[in-house]
């Protein structure tokens, strides 16, 4: 399961920057409302912003969320837009809704099982620090009895 995921998760990177693409087409669209523009400019910010829900420095986590937004507002957009002229887009860039669903999926999917690993192994070390603090406190302890 942890392999496909994997995979999964390849796949959508390797489908960025036909999302790059698609956003910078976006954007470029002269016939893009205002509210459209406001969402593109709102998850690039977002992007780019050093306060997030989890910030970028946050190795694996940081970007999986950043792409997880950056997927559901080219979703919002594109439903914004004319139907026609947003499935000729997608096609263009060899994507679809469902690819995006998918993707977007497979992000949330992503981000549940690396904070569920390193729950675990933080979990791990908890417990592992807590044993050696309890036999190095026993330890001081006998030591200050024979004093």
């Amino acid at each position: 399961m942890y392999n496909q995921n994997k995979t999964e998760i390849l796949q959508t990177i390797k489908r960025l920057p036909a999302y790059t693409k698609l956003l910078y087409r976006l954007y470029k669209d002269p016939v893009m409302t205002k509210k459209q523009k406001i969402l593109l400019y709102s998850a690039l910010g977002y992007m780019i912003s050093p306060i997030e829900v989890v910030p970028g420095i946050i190795p694996v986590l940081g970007q999986v969320d950043d792409l997880i937004v950056i997927l559901t507002v080219l979703k919002k957009v594109l439903h914004m837009s004319e139907e026609e002229k947003a499935n000729l887009l997608l096609i263009e860039h060899g994507l679809s809704y469902e690819i995006i669903d998918e993707d977007i999926a497979i992000s949330k999917e992503t981000a549940k099982r690396f904070v569920a690993s390193t729950g675990r192994i933080l979990g791990k070390a908890l417990i592992l620090a807590g044993k050696t603090t309890f036999r190095m406190g026993k330890s001081v302890v006998r030591r200050t009895k024979k004093i």
